[in-house]
C-alpha cells in the first residue's frame, strides 16, 4: 500500500489530513514522515510540526467524533504515529542545544501545564466530557516523550501529580454515592496498570522476563503518579517472593526522574531485609554515576544494608553469569558526534549482544541488548549495522575507555544511564567503573586506526547514503542520531529523492 500524498483543498484542515492518514495506517499502511502528510501554512520544520499538533490535539481537544471505531481513532493512531516520529528528529537538535528546539520544547510544555490546570478546574458534565477528549492524546504525548529521551520540568511532572490526586479524591467521594461510578479514577489506573499488570503476569508464572524488562515496561509511566501511589506501588513489589521485582527495586535508583528514584530508595530503605547481595553491588557500582542529590538516601540504603545483613553481602553474587567475550565493535562517529558501541558475548545461555549509543557532550543516551540466543541471530544484528555505517573491531581496553568517557559525558549533561548499561558493564565484571576525563588524543592511541582499517571513500558514502534514507523517511534519529550542518548541506545537494 502506498503512503498517502498531501491532501487536495483546504491546506489548513490539520484533522482532515490526519484522517486520512489514519485510514492509511489502520489498513495496514506503511508510516510516512511529518513533511508527507502535514500540510499547513508556515509548518516548515519539525517544531512547527510538533506544537501544532500538541495545540490541536491536546490544547484543543483530540476529536470532535464520538464513535471510538470512527474519525477519532484514525485521527489519534496519525497523532501517535507522527508525534512519536517527530520527537525522535526533534530530540537531535534538542541535544545539540539549537534554540529553535528549545524553544519548541519549553512552548510545548506550557502548554502541557495550561491543559492540566484546566482540565483539574473542570467540574461540569460537560466539561468532563472535553477531558475524555484531551485524556488519550495527552497520555500519548507524554509517554512517547518520554520514551525518546525527554525529560519533563518539575511543573509538569507535578501538575499532572496534582491531577492524578484529584483523581483518587474524586474517586474515593462518589464511591458512598449512589450515583453511578465516575470514571475518573481510569485515569490514574490507566498509568498504574502496565505496573500491576506486570506484577500479577510475573506472580502466576507468565512471560519469563527479568528486573531489567520489568524497568523498561514501567519507567514512563512511573515519572507522573502521585507520590504517595508510588510509594504503596514499591512496597506490594517488594511484597513479591520473585527476584524480577525485588532486583527491580535497585535499579529504580537510576530512574530519570528525581522523585521516582528517592521514593524508590527510602521504600527500600524501610524493606531493607529484601536487597539482595545483587542490589547492594549495583547500588554501590552506580553510586558515582548519579547526581549528588540521590547520595544521601542511597548512602541510607547502602550501610544499612551493610548493617543489618553483613553476611548476605558476602554471600556470590549469582544472578551475574560467567560470559566470554566474543568481540566489540565500534562504528565510526557520525555528525552530531555519536557512536555505537557492541558487545558480542556468550555464556551457557547462549550468545547477547549489547549495543549503546554514546554522543559527546551527552554521554550514554541509549543501551540495548538482545536475549540469550544463537550466534547466528546476533551476527545478523551486527550485520544489518555494517550495512548501514562503518564499524572497527576494538579491544576491550578501548570499550573500557569509551564506558568511563561517557559516564564523564553523563554527568556534565545530568542524563543518567539506562540499568542496561549497569548489566552490560556487569557482565563484563569490569568493576568500578566511574567517570574520567580523557584526552582527545586517547581515542587515536586506543583505536590505533591504520590505512588497512580506516573507512574507505565508498564506505563513508554508504554511511551518508543511509542517512540521507533516514532523513527523507522522518527516521533518521531513530537510527544514528545523525545531525549536523555539513550533512544536510550533502544530503540536499548530491542525494536524489
Amino acid at each position: 500500500m502506498s503512503t498517502p500524498t498531501l491532501l487536495d483543498g483546504n491546506k489548513n484542515d490539520i484533522r482532515a489530513q490526519l484522517q486520512k492518514y489514519g485510514e492509511h495506517l489502520l489498513q495496514g499502511g506503511h508510516p510516512a514522515a511529518w513533511q508527507d502528510i502535514i500540510d499547513v501554512p508556515g509548518v516548515t520544520r519539525v517544531d512547527h510540526a510538533l506544537v501544532l499538533l500538541v495545540n490541536e490535539f491536546i490544547l484543543n481537544g483530540a476529536s470532535t467524533s464520538t464513535d471510538p471505531e470512527g474519525s477519532g481513532a484514525a485521527e489519534l493512531e496519525a497523532f501517535a504515529q507522527i508525534v512519536h516520529a517527530s520527537l525522535h528528529e526533534l530530540i537531535v537538535h534538542f541535544r545539540d542545544s539549537r534554540q529553535f528546539a528549545q524553544e519548541a520544547w519549553k512552548k510545548i510544555e506550557e502548554t502541557i501545564v495550561k491543559t492540566v490546570k484546566n482540565l483539574i478546574s473542570m467540574k461540569t458534565k460537560k466539561q468532563t466530557e472535553h477531558i475524555d477528549l484531551i485524556e488519550e492524546p495527552l497520555r500519548d504525548f507524554l509517554l512517547l516523550a518520554g520514551d525518546v529521551g525527554f525529560q519533563f520540568s518539575y511543573e509538569v511532572r507535578q501538575v499532572m501529580r496534582n491531577w492524578m490526586e484529584m483523581a483518587f479524591d474524586e474517586e474515593i467521594k462518589k464511591s458512598s454515592a449512589p450515583q453511578p461510578k465516575s470514571n475518573v479514577v481510569d485515569r490514574a489506573w490507566q498509568w498504574q496498570d502496565p505496573f500491576l499488570s506486570m506484577l500479577n503476569q510475573i506472580s502466576e508464572g507468565g512471560k519469563v522476563v527479568d528486573e531489567f524488562d520489568c524497568f523498561n515496561s514501567i519507567e514512563n509511566q512511573l515519572v507522573f503518579l502521585p507520590e504517595q501511589t508510588l510509594a504503596d506501588i514499591f512496597s506490594h513489589g517488594l511484597s513479591f517472593e520473585r527476584s524480577e521485582i525485588r532486583e527491580l527495586m535497585p535499579l529504580m535508583a537510576l530512574h530519570k526522574c528525581e522523585e521516582v528514584s528517592l521514593i524508590a530508595l527510602q521504600v527500600l530503605e524501610n524493606f531493607i531485609d529484601t536487597l539482595s547481595p545483587t542490589g547492594l553491588r549495583r547500588l554501590i557500582s552506580m553510586r558515582n554515576w548519579l547526581p549528588a542529590s540521590r547520595h544521601t538516601d542511597l548512602d541510607h540504603v547502602i550501610r544499612a544494608a551493610r548493617t543489618r545483613n553483613s553476611e548476605a553481602c558476602n554471600e556470590d553474587d549469582s544472578l551475574v553469569p560467567e560470559v566470554e567475550v566474543v568481540k566489540h565493535l565500534a562504528s565510526s562517529i557520525d555528525g552530531s558526534g555519536a557512536q555505537n558501541i557492541m558487545t558480542l558475548m556468550k555464556s551457557k545461555h547462549g550468545f547477547k549482544i549489547f549495543v549503546g549509543v554514546v554522543k559527546e557532550n551527552i554521554g550514554w543516551i541509549d543501551v540495548w541488548s538482545s536475549d540469550w540466543s544463537t550466534k547466528t541471530a546476533c551476527e545478523r544484528i551486527i550485520r544489518s549495522f555494517q550495512k548501514s555505517i562503518f564499524t572497527l573491531e576494538v579491544t576491550q581496553e578501548y570499550v573500557e575507555f569509551i564506558f568511563r568517557l561517557g559516564l564523564h559525558w553523563n554527568s556534565i549533561s545530568n542524563i543518567i544511564p539506562k540499568p542496561e548499561f549497569l548489566h552490560w558493564v556487569e557482565l563484563l565484571h569490569d568493576t568500578q567503573v566511574n567517570p574520567r576525563s580523557f584526552d582527545a588524543d586517547d581515542y587515536v592511541y586506543l583505536l590505533d586506526l591504520d590505512p588497512d582499517t580506516k573507512p574507505t571513500p565508498f564506505q563513508i558514502r554508504q554511511g551518508m547514503d543511509a542517512s540521507g534514507q533516514w532523513l527523507r523517511q522522518g527516521e533518521f534519529a531513530a537510527g544514528w542520531f545523525e545531525a549536523g550542518d555539513h550533512v544536510e548541506t550533502y544530503i540536499e545537494n548530491d542525494i536524489p529523492d
